[in-house]
C-alpha cells in the first residue's frame, strides 16, 4: 500500500494539483481545470454516441494488428529459412521504420477510402516491429535442437509447436505489449486526419472545431484509460494463450 502511494498517488496528485494552480492562471479556453474536464468526461460516458465510437476505434486498430501480426510473423518466418529473402527484406524494414506516420497518412488518404485509413496506418506502423522479434526469436532456436529434428525427421508441425513457437513466444509478447498502446493511438490520429465518420478521432476532430478544450482533454484522459484497460485485458489473454508454447 505504502509503495503503491509513493509510486502512483502521489504523482498523480502532485500532477493535477501542478494542473489545478496552473489553470488559474490561464484563460480556460486554453487550459481548462482538471474539475471541467472531470465534468466533461462524465458527459461523455453518459453518450451512447461515444461507446459505439470507441467500438469502432478499438476495432480498427484490432484489424490494423491482425494484419500486422499474420503478416509479420510469416515474414520473420520467412526471413528465417531464407538468406535471399532476409536480405531483401531488411532494408525494407528500415525503410518502413524510418518512414514517418504522417508521410503514410498523406500517401493513405490519396490511395485509400478513408474508412480503411486507420487500419493500414496501424498495420504499417507495427508490422516492422513483429517482424524484427519474430526473427530475432526464431535466432533463439539452439542448433542441437535443429540437429534433433533433422535426425528424427520431423515434421514441420511438430516443430512448429514443440521448438519455433517456444522460441518466439517470449518475442511475441514483449512486441504486443509495445503495440497494443501504439495501435489505439495511431488508429485515433488516423481518424482525426481522415475525418472519418465515426470513431474517436471523429469526436476530437468535432471538438476541436468547436473550440472545446476541455472536452478535447477529456478524450484524450479516456483513451489513455481504455488503452491502459485495453491493454491489459488483451496482453492476458495473448499472454495466455502464449504461454502454453513457453
Amino acid at each position: 500500500m505504502k509503495r503503491f502511494l509513493l509510486s502512483k498517488l502521489l504523482p498523480l496528485i502532485g500532477f493535477l494539483l501542478l494542473w489545478q494552480i496552473s489553470s488559474l492562471f490561464f484563460n480556460q479556453l486554453i487550459l481548462p481545470s482538471p474539475l471541467a474536464v472531470f465534468g466533461k468526461i462524465l458527459v461523455i460516458m453518459k453518450s451512447l454516441t461515444f461507446y459505439s465510437a470507441l467500438l469502432v476505434t478499438l476495432l480498427r486498430a484490432l484489424g490494423g494488428l491482425i494484419i500486422a501480426l499474420s503478416l509479420g510473423i510469416f515474414i520473420g518466418f520467412a526471413m528465417h529459412f531464407s538468406k535471399a529473402v532476409s536480405a531483401l527484406m531488411h532494408p525494407v524494414i528500415i525503410t518502413l521504420q524510418s518512414l514517418p506516420i504522417i508521410s503514410w497518412l498523406l500517401l493513405a488518404l490519396i490511395w485509400f477510402d478513408s474508412s480503411v485509413i486507420p487500419v493500414f496506418i496501424v498495420a504499417v506502423s507495427t508490422i516492422p516491429i513483429i517482424i524484427l522479434n519474430v526473427y530475432e526469436g526464431l535466432k533463439e532456436v539452439s542448433g542441437e535442437y535443429l540437429e534433433l529434428v533433422t535426425f528424427y525427421k520431423l515434421d514441420f508441425r511438430r516443430c512448429l509447436q514443440g521448438l519455433y513457437l517456444p522460441s518466439i513466444a517470449t518475442y511475441i509478447i514483449s512486441a504486443y505489449k509495445i503495440i497494443i498502446g501504439l495501435c489505439i493511438k495511431t488508429s485515433v490520429m488516423a481518424e482525426v486526419i481522415a475525418r472519418v465518420k465515426q470513431g474517436i478521432g471523429t469526436e476530437m476532430n468535432l471538438a476541436w472545431i468547436n473550440i472545446d478544450t476541455a472536452e478535447v482533454l477529456a478524450y484524450t484522459v479516456l483513451i489513455v484509460f481504455f488503452t491502459f484497460a485495453t491493454e491489459r485485458l488483451l496482453t492476458f489473454i495473448f499472454s495466455g494463450t502464449l504461454r502454453n508454447y513457453q
